[in-house]
């Protein structure tokens, strides 16, 4: 696999045998980028008691920001995740010559539970150890769910960084300096 090839148009057969499909994220999909990050924030304790109005207003700046932010990393390969013809979340990843960074990974709360978030990161798993690269994130402190998945998948805390963890994931026979797994992409 060249390393020049994103990610996401990879296909790892995880995510053939699980039904999905990712396609590039474009401008035409902001409407959907905007709902799903509002569907993740808006239960998070102190604002799903924000009257609505004041939650709506909030959460559309936010996501304003994050997409600002987003689009300043290097080497994208953002995507939309489909199930069924349907958009139901959103895989952001970065590169760099040792590692592969998931910026993002979001889906509709219909669509988790599933098993689909886990069989998407064994398929970039999958796709960084053909490179020879490892795997990297940040996980929110309080988000114990995502920190189990992530540890059953062979991750390991490498920096903590209030209020997030650093983790990464190294394929057998790579190393990468505690350095290289850190780095801010």
């Amino acid at each position: 696999m060249s390393s020049d090839l994103p990610i996401t148009t990879s296909c790892p057969l995880q995510w053939v045998q699980a039904g999905l499909v990712l396609r590039a994220a474009t401008d035409s999909d902001k409407p959907f980028l905007e709902r799903l990050f509002v569907a993740v924030r808006e239960t998070e304790p102190g604002i799903c008691e924000w009257p609505a109005a004041m939650r709506t207003s909030f959460l559309a700046t936010q996501f304003q920001a994050q997409d600002r932010h987003y689009a300043t990393y290097a080497h994208q390969d953002f995507a939309i995740v489909e199930h069924d013809d349907r958009p139901i979340g959103r895989l952001y990843l970065s590169q760099t010559p040792t590692q592969v960074h998931i910026v993002d990974i979001s889906l509709l709360p219909e669509a988790r539970g599933r098993g689909l978030g886990r069989v998407l990161i064994e398929g970039v798993q999958s796709s960084a150890r053909d490179l020879g690269k490892g795997v990297s994130l940040s996980v929110e402190v309080n988000n114990a769910r995502a920190q189990r998945l992530y540890q059953r998948l062979g991750f390991v805390v490498t920096a903590t960084a209030t209020p997030f963890l650093r983790m990464a994931w190294q394929p057998a026979g790579v190393a990468i300096s505690l350095e290289q797994q850190n780095a801010i992409i």
